[in-house]
């Protein structure tokens, strides 16, 4: 299996090496994503899906699935220097 890797993979993080092992299993192509932490984190990472990762999922055949097991944003917390800064809840 070969292993590939993204010139900023040290530094990023994101979906960026999922959407490409995706596209890769679509055109027949092993590949393996390799999470470099112990565990997976505590807090959220992203707050929604951006339209185009949508249109992209949607030409994987995933869209439909991804919006059916996401979950509807209710509250969001802005931080500022350790302190609580901007509340919202949108219920």
């Amino acid at each position: 299996m070969p292993w590939l890797r993204h010139p900023g993979s040290r530094r990023r993080r994101g979906s960026h090496r999922l959407a490409l092992a995706l596209w890769l299993a679509r055109a027949g192509v092993r590949a393996r994503v390799v999470e470099r932490e112990p565990s997976p984190p505590r807090t959220s990472r992203a707050i929604a899906v951006q339209a185009r990762t949508l249109e992209l999922y949607r030409q994987l055949g995933i869209a439909d699935d991804a919006v059916e097991r996401g979950r509807p944003l209710e509250a969001l917390n802005f931080w500022l220097h350790g302190e609580k800064a901007a509340p919202r809840s949108f219920r």
